[in-house]
């Protein structure tokens, strides 16, 4: 649990999911700049707040009332704890998604700026159609992280672009005058080696085509005659789940990420599957699934950090039949199998090239 105070404000932040390394912390300087700039230029709501993952800014800036944009489950659950472990009623706050058109007219748009430039694009395109013609929009990042395309997302949807001088190591990128654009589709294709397409949101992983981790996956793939009942953990757009449907068109599919973009575009590419927003398995019932299949997350933005998967690994095993079986591709620098064995009877690697494995695991020898 870490403390934040300064001359308007002290509340107690932690992370969640709870993570054991010490240098990831629940909030950055670029947080703190954003908090400085609003409260020295008096700048007010109707307010908006995206990709803060852990509640600092809602924390701060709580006299301004506003609506929290929800990216990811685990971002909810932890602003949500964070706000009660400091005593706020969560009734204070409005909690949106990014596809909403429910927000107008905001004077204030605030923005982590996120690793991902084409999810830096959607979230400014959106906020472009949200801000009223003298609102402003606040991007905060660490000066580390800056590229030029920042500037150039900028400049594509608002007519005013100023950078902060560092503060910390950390910038703003100041926007202003909202190019009020009307056409831009917020989705892109994925093509298939079959020529198939499939459907996602800007921002969602493996951009216009399939990463190279998944497609030895899917070279490697076969579906058991008794693989029935099927997961996709760490889903994505759907690609892996919609290849096993190709397979065995009969099978009973669940979908589950935590990240809300890429749930919105499993369920165009899977309508008739389960899809389910979540960080973790406590939508299932123990021994429910033939099969778990998976890529998982390693990184989470800027941050490395293999704790998350490797607790999502610890839940499959519950959620396996006794003869179902877990099957995993992985960079080979991760060492999954190690980890592996301490949760799963057998593990075997059943593939390999120079960069990736797949795991195999059962309880069952």
């Amino acid at each position: 649990m870490e403390i934040y105070s300064n001359n308007n404000s002290s509340f107690k932040i932690d992370r969640y999911p709870e993570t054991t390394l010490s240098s990831l912390k629940p909030w950055n300087a670029a947080d703190e700049y954003i908090v400085s700039f609003i409260e020295e230029n008096k700048l007010q709501s109707p307010a908006i707040i995206i990709n803060d993952r852990f509640g600092f800014l809602p924390l701060a800036l709580q006299n301004l009332n506003p609506t929290i944009i929800i990216d990811y489950k685990s971002q909810e659950k932890a602003i949500v704890k964070n706000l009660k472990t400091n005593n706020i009623d969560t009734n204070n706050f409005v909690f949106s998604n990014i596809l909403s058109s429910e927000n107008t007219n905001l004077n204030l748009g605030i923005v982590k700026v996120p690793k991902s430039m084409e999810l830096f694009s959607l979230y400014l395109y959106q906020l472009s159609q949200m801000i009223n013609n003298n609102g402003t929009v606040l991007c905060g990042f660490m000066t580390k992280y800056f590229t030029s395309s920042m500037l150039e997302i900028a400049n594509r949807y608002f007519g005013k672009v100023e950078q902060s001088l560092a503060w910390k190591k950390s910038r703003l990128l100041i926007l202003s005058e909202p190019v009020k654009k009307q056409d831009e589709s917020l989705t892109e294709t994925v093509s298939l080696p079959d020529g198939e397409q499939l459907t996602q949101y800007k921002g969602v992983f493996s951009s216009k085509k399939i990463d190279v981790g998944t497609r030895f996956l899917l070279e490697q793939l076969t579906i058991g005659e008794n693989e029935n009942t099927i997961l996709d953990l760490a889903c994505g757009n759907g690609i892996i789940a919609h290849q096993i449907a190709e397979q065995n068109p009969h099978a009973e599919l669940h979908l589950v990420d935590d990240f809300y973009l890429a749930i919105e575009s499993a369920k165009t590419n899977l309508p008739k599957a389960s899809c389910h927003f979540n960080n973790d398995l406590s939508d299932f019932q123990d021994g429910l699934f033939d099969l778990i299949i998976t890529n998982p997350p390693f990184h989470f933005g800027h941050e490395i950090n293999i704790e998350v998967s490797l607790n999502l690994f610890k839940q499959t095993c519950k959620c396996l039949k006794t003869t179902g079986r877990f099957v995993i591709v992985a960079n080979k620098h991760l060492n999954y199998s190690t980890h592996l064995r301490k949760i799963y009877n057998q593990v075997d690697i059943t593939a390999e090239n120079k960069k990736f494995q797949i795991i195999e695991c059962r309880n069952s020898i």
